[in-house]
């Protein structure tokens, strides 16, 4: 799902990005405010930071992130935010056993329990996740 010449997929263009110190009050202020745009783009702009850095996120942001999962998991099911995380999960998958030491398996495993807690409910999960490691 690349699009165009620069290597950038088309969910990466609504990442917002936030200093990690700003990042708990700008997710609760959206989420208050039931502003589910602001809040994709915060969490695509995390997950777009994590693709970038390859980096174990920071506590406070793993904190904020699981929190918003309980309360509000159906930003967790959308498009763009599903495409994000498992464009990660894909491209450590692509890198094999090789790059598994380069890579953080706690971004793996709090984007599938994101994923998993998200699409707990759903009865037809997107057909995005059997492609994973195709």
């Amino acid at each position: 799902m690349a699009g165009g010449s620069s290597g950038t997929e088309p969910w990466e263009s609504l990442a917002i990005e936030c200093d990690v110190a700003d990042v708990f009050d700008k997710l609760t202020q959206n989420a208050y405010a039931d502003n589910t745009d602001r809040i994709v783009g915060y969490i695509i702009g995390f997950i777009k930071n994590l693709r970038a850095t390859k980096a174990k996120p920071c506590k406070l942001t793993w904190s904020t992130i699981f929190s918003l999962g309980c309360l509000k998991p159906e930003i967790f099911t959308n498009e763009n935010v599903v495409n994000g995380m498992v464009s990660v999960l894909r491209r450590d998958i692509a890198a094999g056993l090789k790059g598994m030491h380069k890579s953080n398996s706690h971004v793996h495993q709090m984007f599938l329990n994101l994923i998993c807690h998200a699409f707990s409910e759903k009865d037809n999960w997107p057909e995005i996740f059997v492609k994973v490691s195709a």
